[in-house]
């Protein structure tokens, strides 16, 4: 997205505003649609991107274990 946005070296720090509204966009229309939305997690931020709406996320093995005691989902197997 940021790319398309037009920027460069996003990847650190605070998500420049262009990109925060975009993604707030896109949110919200998942929200309206029934449409999960994907966005990348780690362990810092895991239960707050849950917490958001955002249903799928690649993230380590170790958020993935505090998203799900969060959610308190267990694996399948």
């Amino acid at each position: 997205m940021a790319l398309s946005l037009g920027l460069r070296n996003t990847g650190r720090g605070p998500m420049p505003e262009p990109m925060q509204k975009a993604r707030a966009r896109v949110l919200a229309a998942t929200r309206a649609n029934a449409i999960f939305f994907l966005n990348s997690m780690n362990v810092n931020d895991v239960v707050d991107q849950l917490k958001e709406g955002v249903m799928i996320g690649p993230a380590s093995q170790q958020a993935a274990e505090i998203g799900r005691q969060y959610t308190k989902r267990q694996m399948p197997w």
